[in-house]
């Protein structure tokens, strides 16, 4: 069995801007740009924050910056409420149980059929208003 990555590796391997999985690590121009249109306080070395940026995201970023606002930017707002567990502060356990870790370790199966969910409770939701 595969061992688990630290929180650190997975920080790595998480989308700072959709937490989607990936691996482009996040270079200091990509910082300003999350700073600028993202969140002011993102700081790439900072533990509560993923470091890396898909290619979707980096290939908005990087229109915004060159004033092209054509594409929406998917920003999971959520994400930057990542709580790090107390005994990930002394660094003595590896294994962390914060948003970031989770997205990481889940599979892809899992996080469609959370999607799925989101999308079906959401409908309904519309269908109730929509009926009332």
């Amino acid at each position: 069995m595969p061992k688990k990555k630290s929180h650190e590796e997975n920080r790595q391997s998480v989308c700072s801007v959709c937490f989607r999985k990936k691996s482009r690590k996040v270079s200091p121009t990509d910082e300003k740009l999350i700073r600028y249109f993202v969140v002011e306080n993102f700081d790439a070395s900072d533990p509560h924050f993923a470091s890396a940026l898909c290619g979707g995201c980096y290939l908005v970023l990087h229109a915004y910056m060159n004033g092209y606002f054509s594409r929406p930017l998917k920003i999971c707002l959520e994400g930057y409420a990542v709580q790090i567990p107390k005994k990930l502060r002394d660094q003595s356990e590896s294994e962390c149980e914060c948003r970031i870790c989770k997205i990481y370790q889940s599979s892809k199966r899992a996080l469609l059929l959370n999607a799925m969910e989101l999308i079906k409770s959401q409908s309904q939701g519309l269908h109730g208003i929509m009926s009332s």
